[in-house]
């Protein structure tokens, strides 16, 4: 690309979003990423149940369905080297605690890849349904992009008043905090979320199994042998408008002994298999929806583009929308 074109760009937050929009653009043009943390994909972006999605997890969004089909090989031919495969990933209906019932999520499933497994292991459960959805290994992600961009790297935590003076010295600034740096929108909160982590103690009957739709639990595997367990409810440390508010002590003793309750009530050989060895927390920032919406959501202000998205497969639908401000530029 002639020099006159390249842009020099600024990137504050080295999670997904900004790691991915960082290998993409350094291609054509300068960049810079600033991170807070010693490394890069750190808080939420490593303390998560990272999923491949295919779109099974929504069945309330059709939106989010269709951005999680249209993406799921894109992501495959860019990141298969740090994806997993999961054996018996399996998505389970509860008999009288899921928003949607089996029919209901099985119409919504037709024209994907499924398949209906018997699991008498499961309790209260209308049906179990195994899905190709893979496991994006956090550690591995961190590792990959680490090596790739480290010589983009600054690490230095921005701040708001900050942000003028990196408008005069970029063509563009990105943030790609995710609502952690701005004032946050009006219809965007925050969560202080717990997940538990468990090594496996013998083979286990299924991959991960994920209960749908409500305010049910999720084991997923994390790396290294271990599972994860999260709970859509008792997983909730606190929820604010702000991110500085999350911070308080919490009774994480309780949260899991509610978290491991409720998982039983299903699968009641859970201590059979699993010994918990450690709770993890991070901030996750939400859009006030109850349909599930996981979209990207962007502010502007000139040469300052602000990007939200619940999603890691959402980073094809923001880098084309930068694309397209740059190109225009």
């Amino acid at each position: 690309m002639p020099r006159h074109l390249m842009k020099n760009i600024a990137i504050i937050g080295g999670g997904w979003v900004g790691c991915h929009l960082a290998k993409e653009f350094s291609k054509k043009h300068n960049i810079t990423i600033y991170e807070r943390n010693s490394h890069l994909i750190s808080e939420a972006s490593l303390i998560n149940q990272n999923r491949l999605h295919y779109g099974y997890h929504y069945a309330r969004n059709g939106r989010t369905r269709q951005l999680c089909r249209t993406t799921f090989h894109a992501f495959l031919k860019d990141y298969g080297h740090l994806v997993e495969d999961i054996a018996d990933n399996l998505y389970a209906v509860s008999q009288d605690e899921s928003l949607l019932d089996d029919t209901t999520i099985l119409t919504i499933f037709d024209e994907w890849p499924h398949r209906v497994v018997y699991a008498p292991w499961l309790d209260n459960t209308s049906c179990a349904i195994a899905t190709p959805e893979k496991f994006i290994n956090p550690l591995l992600a961190g590792e990959y992009f680490e090596a790739l961009l480290s010589p983009f790297v600054v690490h230095e935590e921005i701040v708001p008043n900050e942000l003028p003076f990196l408008q005069q010295d970029y063509d563009l600034v990105l943030d790609c905090t995710n609502n952690f740096l701005l004032e946050p929108e009006a219809n965007c909160f925050f969560e202080r979320v717990m997940m538990m982590l468990y090594t496996i103690e013998q083979p286990l009957p299924f991959g991960a199994l994920t209960y749908i739709d409500g305010e049910l639990f999720s084991l997923y595997p994390y790396g290294d042998g271990l599972m994860s367990l999260s709970h859509v409810k008792h997983g909730i440390l606190s929820q604010s408008a702000s991110p500085i508010d999350n911070y308080d002590d919490h009774n994480y003793d309780l949260h899991r002994l509610k978290m491991e309750e409720h998982a039983k009530q299903y699968w009641p050989d859970f201590d059979l298999y699993l010994r918990p060895i450690a709770s993890v927390c991070s901030t996750k920032a939400k859009v006030k929806d109850k349909s599930a919406n996981r979209m990207p959501v962007y502010r502007q202000q000139d040469n300052f583009i602000s990007i939200f998205t619940g999603k890691i497969q959402g980073i094809y639908a923001i880098k084309n929308y930068i694309e397209r401000i740059i190109n225009q530029a």
